[in-house]
């Protein structure tokens, strides 16, 4: 990821300037997301502390989290009450829940190696990274999934010149250059719901779109 966007990250979690978090569970996540291998082992880059492990846990799936930052971890596991084991590999500190099918791994997302996954879940990460670290970004995460994996994306879109990402727009057409395949289920303004830095910018819009692959049996 590089040492200056790593601190940068790192520094937000110190801050808690971490206005991507929700509380709850993503309302998305709970409606469009159909895989058949309903016990497959789930990436989520960038997962932070987000409750939206818990749920996928919850539907049978082995969660493997990728987080640069240890706050997040710590307050994961933490605020869910959950106990956890320990261990350092590769260069990468492992968080392993004991009573829930759940590991968040501590580290650079871009050395992660564990390949061969059944299914993506992207709720923000693809519009947290520059714009000019996106094909890195898609390469990398296409080397741990697995050939017929399933994808789940959220992405945004808006008018730029009206705030400063992340997250940064994220056009249709360049959704579907990454990956073809991708269905847009869903596509809504959800400037309401937004933070408030996009309240006050005179944005109108804050497109967000849910885009899932065809879910395939292997």
């Amino acid at each position: 990821m590089g040492k200056n966007l790593t601190d940068k990250w790192k520094k937000r979690w110190q801050d808690n300037r971490i206005g991507w978090h929700e509380d709850q569970v993503n309302s998305a996540l709970k409606k469009f997301w159909h895989p058949q291998n309903k016990k497959c082992s789930v990436l989520v880059p960038f997962c932070g502390k987000s409750k939206d492990l818990l749920w996928l846990a919850n539907q049978g799936h082995n969660v493997i989290g990728v987080e640069i930052s240890d706050i997040a971890i710590n307050a994961f596991f933490g605020e869910n009450n959950l106990k956890y084991e320990k261990e350092t590999n590769n260069g990468f500190d492992s968080y392993k829940a004991k009573n829930a099918s759940i590991a968040i791994y501590c580290g650079d997302y871009f050395k992660f190696n564990i390949c061969g996954l059944d299914a993506l879940y992207d709720r923000g990460s693809l519009v947290a990274v520059e714009p000019s670290m996106r094909l890195k970004y898609i390469e990398h995460t296409k080397s741990l999934l697995h050939k017929l994996a399933y994808r789940f994306i959220i992405s945004l879109d808006y008018e730029e010149g009206y705030v400063q990402g992340p997250p940064h727009p994220l056009k249709a057409a360049e959704v579907l250059s990454f990956w073809s395949d991708l269905k847009e289920v869903s596509s809504y303004n959800d400037i309401a719901n937004s933070s408030p830095r996009f309240k006050k910018s005179g944005l109108t819009e804050l497109i967000e779109s849910i885009w899932i692959s065809e879910s395939k049996k292997y």
